[in-house]
């Protein structure tokens, strides 16, 4: 990391198979960074209700954020260089950000030098690495003058600047792939494309792409509405409308994390057979791949619009806001309807057109997203979010009957391609099934399993975190967030401590679950889900602002704890009990634990003079929950190793 290094592709024309796509640190930090500003051009499109200027400031933290992928999947490396550039990178988007809700100047000047930073590392390469000099010197010149195009906002703060921004990266890109694809036909590959041209590292920048999604989920969608606690106890109409607005960032996220459409249409064993498989767009061709590029920031911003229009129709259900509900009816219609008409686009572009285009249903997915238009006749912001989640609801199952038909057709074709071929053979174990992990969640409905057991423990699984599981661990952070602020205003570091360990409770339980029984299949999607709503329920007790009194938890935050820890117990923990006998000991305790957890929280409420005590002996037994059912288990066992592995 300390030792600078020369230049270096990360692949190359010749590498394009190895397996790499990692993310550095650096990388992480700043992307944190870009969600801080999005987050704040959310509340500053809420207090003007100007939504071209959020979508023109949203373009320029885009492009920010797009150029240093577009680098760093050719160029990145871990040495000192990089450390470094990626360090000064981070100084101007904090400024960047900082600057977003004060002075629109000094944010186009941050923004501008961000690609001016980006234009000197690509005329490092350009010196340094001859294998990629005319790519490098080329986008140096794209980063030096959409960098000054930008730095000009301090003479002039056209409106008109903002605009080309928009479309000066996408421009150049596609300016630079058509000159490539000139050469090509000209003077052959050895000289256009080899000479002119570098790959990228497309696993990196998938899954960078992909992570982007995410991240408008997290800052436009999850944190927001999680902090809405005095709106969710105060008026009927905004609880539902937060309720719904997390459903709809849950099934977007079902139908393009869990669904893994946008990877491959069918399990490896069928696309070894099926000539006209599912390709990524950036793998399949130069025009593909080009609008792959260009079509990512419409969908993203389509989320991150969506996000604005939820807390909007909160703000204007719980305080009849009149500009927040002309801000909610507009970013309900568009937004909704950019981001999935782009996303079933931009699938649609990854296979061939009669099947991909129309077998996969497109056509009707793409009726339906235009259907969210019609929310710009609805004059009750209410009925804006009904209607969104019902078209929502509408386009996850018709996603969910296309693609079993979809497996199910390509299952046929597997068959009949092997009883015609008497040459071609399929390994069984290459047969899609229902525990077949390549298939997407709908499409497996499984018995609970263990991930290891003792005759297993070298079997390497990797982290195996899932998508569910970055979801609620997001709620969590705001839950952290949401007791710091409390803490600031009620000063009792002993409520702060309880309502610590009744979050970290939670996802203790959760951990100890997904350690050993967490799968990708239809059922943990389901029980995952519930779990989220649920701590979501718990979060906006936690953000309520109440009389805050010694020991005193509000009403929303204690139901919401009973709620979910009998939920642990019943959908997590006893279905283990009943399904899988072999972890039947063990599961059949933590079931006992989470229902205590729930039996202590309601007495708690109903017995305010024994409430200390009570949460006291909660506390107690969470963080001693591991070192109990050690001792339990000795007290009942011994020092029995048969019977420890048949208990854990």
């Amino acid at each position: 990391m300390f030792r600078a290094k020369s230049p270096r592709l990360r692949k190359d024309w010749d590498s394009l198979a190895r397996q790499d796509g990692k993310v550095t640190a650096d990388e992480l930090l700043w992307v944190v960074i870009i969600t801080m500003g999005v987050a704040g051009l959310r509340e500053r499109v809420l207090k003007s209700g100007d939504l071209v200027e959020y979508a023109l400031h949203f373009f320029v933290i885009w492009g920010v954020y797009s150029s240093a992928i577009y680098y760093s999947g050719r160029f990145n490396d871990y040495d000192r260089i990089h450390g470094e550039l990626w360090a000064v990178f981070l100084l101007a988007l904090l400024f960047m950000v900082a600057a977003l809700n004060h002075s629109i100047v000094i944010f186009g000047v941050c923004a501008g030098s961000a690609h001016l930073i980006l234009a000197l590392a690509y005329i490092r390469v350009a010196l340094r690495l001859e294998r990629a000099r005319c790519y490098a010197a080329y986008f140096c010149l794209v980063e030096f003058f959409n960098g000054l195009l930008l730095v000009s906002l301090v003479s002039n703060t056209s409106i008109q600047i903002l605009w080309i921004n928009v479309f000066f990266e996408s421009f150049f890109q596609g300016l630079h792939k058509f000159i490539v694809y000139r050469v090509d036909t000209l003077y052959g590959e050895e000289f256009g494309r080899l000479k002119l041209d570098v790959p990228g590292d497309f696993d990196y920048i998938i899954a960078r792409y992909e992570s982007s999604h995410m991240m408008i989920l997290v800052c436009s969608f999850l944190f927001p509405l999680a902090i809405q606690g005095n709106a969710f106890l105060h008026s009927r109409s905004a609880a539902i409308c937060i309720i719904l607005g997390f459903l709809y960032a849950l099934i977007a996220k079902l139908c393009f994390f869990d669904s893994k459409e946008h990877e491959a249409s069918a399990p490896i064993s069928i696309r070894h057979v099926c000539k006209s498989h599912w390709i990524h767009p950036l793998r399949r061709s130069r025009l593909s791949s080009r609008l792959f590029h260009m079509s990512i920031p419409l969908s993203v911003f389509g989320f991150a619009l969506t996000g604005v229009g939820f807390i909007a129709a909160v703000q204007a259900l719980a305080s009849d806001n009149d500009q927040a509900k002309s801000v909610a009816r507009r970013a309900l219609a568009i937004g909704p309807c950019l981001s999935w008409c782009v996303l079933f686009l931009t699938m649609a572009l990854g296979g061939p057109f009669n099947r991909f285009f129309l077998d996969s249903g497109t056509p009707a997915k793409l009726l339906l997203s235009t259907s969210f238009l019609f929310n710009l006749g609805l004059s009750q912001v209410f009925h804006n979010c009904i209607f969104t989640i019902g078209i929502q609801l509408l386009i996850f199952f018709l996603h969910i009957w296309i693609g079993n038909r979809r497996l199910s057709q390509e299952s046929r074709s597997i068959t009949r391609a092997t009883d015609e071929n008497s040459t071609l053979v399929v390994p069984s174990s290459q047969i899609p099934t229902e525990n077949d992990d390549t298939l997407p969640f709908y499409a497996s409905w499984r018995q609970p399993r263990l991930l290891k057991d003792w005759s297993r423990l070298d079997a390497r699984l990797g982290d195996r975190v899932s998508s569910h599981e970055h979801f609620f661990t997001v709620l969590v952070a705001v839950a952290c967030w949401i007791l710091n602020n409390n803490l600031q205003d009620h000063r009792d570091i002993v409520l702060y401590c309880i309502q610590f360990v009744y979050i970290w409770a939670g996802l203790a339980m959760t951990m100890r679950y997904a350690a050993r029984f967490n799968d990708d299949d239809g059922a943990h999607a389901v029980i995952w889900s519930l779990y989220q709503l649920l701590l979501l329920c718990l979060l906006e007790g936690l953000s309520a602002s109440s009389t805050f009194q010694h020991f005193k938890l509000s009403n929303l935050f204690q139901i919401a704890a009973i709620a979910l820890f009998g939920f642990l117990a019943v959908g997590f923990w006893l279905r283990i009990v009943i399904f899988l006998p072999r972890a039947r000991p063990f599961a059949l305790a933590l079931a006992a634990v989470c229902f205590i957890h729930s039996g202590i929280s309601a007495l708690a409420g109903s017995f305010s003079e024994l409430r200390g005590i009570l949460l006291v002996l909660f506390c107690v037994i969470a963080l001693s929950t591991d070192a109990l059912l050690v001792c339990g288990m000795r007290l009942t066992h011994g020092n029995s190793l048969e019977m420890l592995y048949q208990f854990d």
